[in-house]
């Protein structure tokens, strides 16, 4: 049994087959503008090169659909093109005279040629099994993905506990100076090794219990900063959306580059915020390694 024309049909099989071809060419268009524009701009902020980083996801999705969306319709088409000459077979003999003037003038639309509809036939032939191959990937991103929230919700509910005051304060601190808005809170957690940003309209912040203790006001200050920054550029939110992107467009290398790109320097600009924070940069770069902080 054929997976792809099982669960899609034969349009909707169509129309994924050209969406995944073409994001091929369209993203590594795009992922190598990206890469020249991050070399032009080196010393500029990390901020500017993360928001051009999301711009270029942004453009591969755009472009995938209008993409989807034409061939959805070309196929659509093609369909009806079909049914009609199966039904009305006199109306084919009426086209190759010339006669039919509805098949004609959709022959013209599309410019159809020998040789494209031959790249085109040939093309298509594999799409039941790219399809389907994509459509398993999709599955498995999807547990991958799913795995991934369970753990952070379970790391939540359980293994957590309350911080010492002081971290409490510092964190009230920050935040007042930072001007966020939600209502924020900060437990250790026996689940996680690095500390972790959950939620938007309600975070939580999670700080490894390893790193709980015997930490001075300054390192204490760094992780804190650090994990106030995500929250005060929304990061959770965008992330959320960022990986369902690469979920869907997992056989695809620029998306592999440019999210990456997005996640460097995500964390770059995070860093920045907390080094206004703290006002040290050097300091701060020492404080993260002798912490053996990971932040993500």
């Amino acid at each position: 049994m054929n997976i792809a024309y099982s669960v899609f049909g034969e349009i909707m099989t169509e129309s994924l087959g050209w969406f995944l071809i073409h994001s091929l060419w369209q993203g590594a268009l795009i992922g190598f503008l990206l890469f020249v524009s991050l070399i032009l701009l080196r010393k500029n902020s990390a901020q500017i090169r993360y928001y051009l980083s999301l711009a270029a996801l942004l453009m591969i999705v755009i472009s995938s659909s209008l993409t989807f969306r034409k061939a959805f319709h070309y196929a659509s088409e093609k369909q009806e093109l079909r049914e009609l000459i199966l039904n009305q077979p006199d109306q084919l003999k009426d086209y190759l005279s010339g006669k039919d003037a509805s098949i004609t003038s959709y022959v013209k639309r599309d410019k159809f040629s020998r040789t494209r509809v031959l790249i085109r036939t040939g093309i298509q032939q594999n799409f039941h099994w790219i399809v389907s191959l994509w459509f398993i990937g999709l599955i498995v991103y999807f547990m991958r993905l799913t795995g991934g929230l369970y753990y952070q919700h379970r790391a939540l509910r359980r293994g957590r506990f309350d911080l010492p005051d002081e971290w409490i304060t510092k964190m009230e601190e920050l935040i007042h100076r930072l001007r966020i808005k939600q209502k924020v809170r900060i437990f250790a957690s026996s689940l996680i090794k690095s500390p972790l940003t959950n939620g938007f309209l309600k975070p939580v912040i999670l700080i490894p219990l390893s790193l709980c203790t015997g930490l001075s006001p300054e390192q204490i200050t760094a992780i804190i900063a650090h994990e106030l920054a995500h929250i005060k550029r929304n990061d959770y939110l965008f992330n959320i959306i960022q990986t369902l992107i690469d979920t869907v467009f997992f056989f695809n290398p620029a998306i592999w580059y440019i999210s990456g790109q997005i996640r460097r320097e995500r964390e770059h600009a995070c860093d920045n915020i907390a080094i206004g924070i703290t006002e040290d940069r050097i300091n701060y770069a020492y404080l993260l390694k002798s912490s053996r902080l990971k932040i993500r």
